[in-house]
């Protein structure tokens, strides 16, 4: 009851004090006084406003065009303790409420923005703004469903087509990636040059694996507008995930005609042309994606891959050193790598730590890749060290290997012939070699 009357008589006092300033000072003066502090402020001068505020009394609306200056400053802190003692005095007072709200919002003090508005929508149950800054703040604070069903009843009874694309941003906050694309479709059909909507529309497709919608909801909003370089860039990359990979290219060679150099652009681009094995095209824009961004694993390897089929020997050990400082990959990986490692080497005439690396390889490989690393080991020895005694023993290996390989085959009725039969005379062309320089020994 104390409390009660105590915050009566303080309501009773702001008021009483409000109107003595006014009777005081004469609505003629400080009419003509907030005339020029507005004049300032609508030129922009607001240092100069605040400086005539601070030579008048504390009358609101003096204090309210404070608050607005400090916030047009970007000086959120002060506004926002301006306008927290004009609600403390005028409770009930939508304008000075709104702003304070806006102004913890600024200052992401979500939590407290949304107080307020949950204090205007008592005020004004109607007001559709207030409910959709609570809205919105509602999903600031991760509070999604709260969110999606505020936001629902808004769409429903009021028509109100922008919280769609919220909508779907909450469903996909709580991995309802269906119903979120939902939401975006039909953000993006009330209003087609939407952007946003239709962005998070084509990458939720994609990760859905829809392909083809996004493709198809891009190459719509294209033959509109082709100057968008975000659409751009997701209408080539749904073409890349679509294993399209020429038409992917010639989509990000006009993002990049248009002036688009953007990593996505160069990324996409290097690991296209990887894909199709244009090696030199590859390695141009592989290189420029790891300037931009030296984390990338794919592009390391990619990069890496295409400096030893270009004969780059010195750069592919640089790349797929960084590469495998980078992973623990299986050992499909770890084979493969290190015998690019191994081909990098091999390129750069340095022999001995070719052949040591594979041999580090097989510690990955599988029984098929052990043989075909023997082999090249062989071949190593054979055709760069000139040493035939030292490439028998993994030629044998080899043979050993496709004569059980063989036996297998002929074992299973399925198998290929034509392929039994390769296999066959491989096996018996190195055997004669092997037999001859045994003879030679």
């Amino acid at each position: 009851m104390a409390f009660f009357f105590l915050s009566t008589m303080k309501k009773i006092f702001c008021l009483l004090a409000f109107l003595a300033i006014h009777i005081c000072n004469g609505y003629s003066q400080d009419n003509s006084t907030l005339s020029e502090i507005r004049l300032l402020m609508g030129n922009y001068e607001y240092k100069k406003a605040l400086s005539l505020i601070s030579k008048q009394n504390d009358d609101p609306e003096f204090l309210f065009q404070k608050a607005v200056c400090h916030k047009a400053l970007g000086d959120y802190k002060q506004a926002r303790e301006v306008l927290a003692k004009l609600v403390e005095c005028f409770p009930d007072n939508k304008t000075f409420l709104g702003e304070l709200a806006l102004a913890h919002q600024a200052e992401t003090n979500w939590k407290s923005s949304l107080d307020c508005f949950e204090r205007l929508i008592s005020l004004d149950s109607t007001n559709v703004y207030f409910q959709l800054k609570k809205a919105e703040m509602l999903y600031n604070l991760d509070k999604f469903e709260e969110s999606i069903s505020l936001n629902k009843k808004l769409y429903i009874k009021d028509n109100v087509q922008t919280v769609l694309w919220l909508i779907g941003r909450s469903y996909e906050n709580i991995n309802q990636l269906d119903s979120a694309s939902v939401y975006y479709r039909r953000a993006w059909q009330y209003n087609f040059y939407d952007t946003r909507s239709l962005a998070y529309l084509v990458k939720a497709s994609t990760v859905l694996n829809k392909i083809g919608e996004a493709i198809e909801a891009c190459k719509a909003y294209v033959s509109i507008d082709s100057t968008n370089q975000q659409i751009n860039r997701l209408y080539a990359s749904a073409y890349y995930l679509a294993d399209e990979y020429g038409k992917a290219i010639a989509l990000f060679q006009k993002c990049k005609q248009n002036g688009d150099t953007s990593l996505i652009v160069n990324r996409s681009l290097g690991l296209s042309y990887f894909e199709i094995k244009n090696s030199d095209s590859a390695y141009v824009y592989l290189q420029k994606a790891y300037v931009q961004d030296t984390t990338n694993n794919k592009v390391m390897f990619s990069l890496a891959t295409t400096c030893n089929d270009i004969q780059k020997g010195k750069e592919a050990l640089f790349y797929f050193g960084k590469y495998l400082s980078r992973i623990i990959p299986p050992d499909a990986t770890l084979c493969q790598a290190y015998k690019g490692v191994a081909q990098g080497y091999r390129n750069e005439k340095q022999f001995d730590k070719s052949i040591d690396l594979y041999k580090f390889a097989q510690n990955y490989a599988t029984e098929n890749q052990q043989a075909l690393i023997n082999y090249t080991i062989g071949e190593i020895y054979i055709y760069e060290l000139e040493n035939k005694s030292k490439a028998l023993p993994y030629y044998k290996l080899y043979n050993a290997y496709l004569k059980d390989y063989i036996a297998k085959k002929k074992a299973k009725a399925d198998s290929d012939p034509i392929e039994i039969k390769r296999a066959e005379v491989q096996y018996e062309m190195l055997e004669k070699y092997i037999s001859g320089f045994d003879k030679k020994k």
